[in-house]
Formats: C-alpha cells, sequence, structure tokens
C-alpha cells in the first residue's frame, strides 16, 4: 500500500470512530445561534416565542435543552420488578400551553433527559410527531405509573397519531433508542420523584 492510501485510509478510520460509524456529529444542545427572542423579558411561556420559555422573567433554553435543572424538571425512573431499569431528568409539562408544545420545533434534548407530560385525567392519550425535529421514543403510562403503551423511533414529521390504547396519565418522550436500548416495555413501572 501506498504512502497516500494508508494515510487516507488512517484519516477515513480516524473520522468512523472520532463521529460513530461515519454519521455526522450531533448538532449542539443548545444551538451555538441563538432565536431572535432570547433574552426578551417575559413573565409567563406564552410570551416567549417559538420553543423558548420564560425563565427568571426573560426568554431562554427549555431545560432540556440546557440540560439545567430548574422548577420545572423532575427525576423519573423506569421500574420492573422492583428494579430500576434506568432514571432521566425531565422537563414536566403539566400546564395547556406546555403539553401542546412538548418539544415541538426544538432543535434537541440533552442526554439523559426526557420530557414528562402529566394529563389532568386519564384517558387515552395521542400524541403526534409532525412539528419534531428529531426523533423520539413515547411511553405512555396510567395513573398508577404503569406503563400501557409504547412506541419507539418516531420518525420527525410523520403524519397521524400515536395512540396510548388505553388509560394513560402520563406520556414520557425520550431520544430515539432509548426504549430499546433500556429495555423499557409495557407492564414496566414509571416513579416520578
Amino acid at each position: 500500500m501506498s504512502c497516500a492510501r494508508t494515510i487516507v485510509a488512517l484519516l477515513v478510520a480516524l473520522t468512523l470512530v472520532a463521529c460513530g460509524d461515519g454519521q455526522p456529529p450531533a448538532p449542539s444542545c443548545p444551538p451555538a445561534e441563538e432565536p431572535p427572542a432570547f433574552g426578551r423579558a417575559c413573565s409567563a411561556d406564552g410570551e416567549c416565542s417559538g420553543y423558548l420559555v420564560c425563565i427568571d422573567q426573560a426568554c431562554g433554553w427549555p431545560e432540556a435543552m440546557s440540560g439545567v435543572e430548574g422548577q420545572g424538571t423532575t427525576t423519573i425512573t423506569f421500574t420492573r420488578a422492583d428494579e430500576t431499569l434506568t432514571t432521566y431528568t425531565a422537563e414536566v409539562a403539566a400546564g395547556d400551553l406546555a403539553r401542546s408544545r412538548g418539544l415541538a420545533e426544538r432543535p434537541c434534548m440533552q442526554p439523559g433527559w426526557g420530557m414528562l407530560f402529566v394529563h389532568p385525567d386519564e384517558e387515552e392519550l395521542q400524541y403526534t410527531v409532525e412539528a419534531m425535529r428529531f426523533p423520539i421514543d413515547l411511553v405512555f403510562a396510567d395513573a398508577d405509573g404503569v406503563v400501557v403503551a409504547v412506541a419507539s423511533d418516531l420518525t420527525p414529521g410523520a403524519p397521524g397519531l400515536i395512540s396510548s390504547g388505553a388509560p394513560a396519565k402520563y406520556a414520557v418522550e425520550l431520544a430515539a433508542g432509548e426504549v430499546e436500548g433500556r429495555g423499557i416495555e409495557v407492564g414496566d413501572g414509571l416513579v416520578v420523584e
């Protein structure tokens, strides 16, 4: 093998190692460029545009993007037979506005984070990924914290609704691959701290 071919082969190998089998690196989260409304004065989330939220009276990154725990975060744990499967930090979407926004339009989410949707009543829930910008997994749990449905690798922008198929009070959005990678399945427990 010539010296030039050896160098090219080494560069390809280094690129594969550094970028995970040749895939481009994940976008930085939060993005380096701030949206125009970033830092604008506010008193409620509805005053911030897009996916920005009102934190300390200024429009800023949502917790699941910044990785900074705050008032709107909690810890969630998935369990099976009293064994912990995995734990996440979750941004809580409990109000109507937060539940309707969810992770829609956000470019990313920090590793180890998710979004917990808390619904006022236990009923069959339906979600869409039409406004998502990255793939997610979706887990539904009833009021007792029992997982009633899971949906994996949901493609951003896909039309249609994803249903819990059974009464549920909670929905959890996670990065794609978490459900399969952590072995989360129907019948597991969801503990919200």
